[in-house]
């Protein structure tokens, strides 16, 4: 399903959508790199892995809500895209 959320400019958008669905089993939302940043730190994201991150075309950022209600990421670089 396409969602204008997800588009550069509306980072706030992407973040209530990523809130929303964050708790819901395989969910996965796609969006540009340009958006990524800022919907991260909207969401507060803890990122344990993020010291060579970036938002470079097919890497992926894995985000599951803690216990203590906090939403933790993981970065996974992207490997064989052209």
């Amino acid at each position: 399903m396409l969602r204008s959320a997800l588009l550069p400019g509306c980072e706030a958008d992407a973040a209530q959508l990523a809130r929303f669905m964050i708790d819901s089993p395989a969910s996965v939302l796609c969006t540009h790199g340009e958006v990524i940043p800022a919907m991260l730190d909207l969401l507060g994201v803890r990122c344990d892995n993020a010291d060579n991150a970036t938002c470079e075309k097919g890497s992926v950022w894995e985000l599951r809500r803690q216990p203590n209600g906090e939403i933790a990421g993981r970065y996974h670089m992207a490997t064989g895209v052209t």
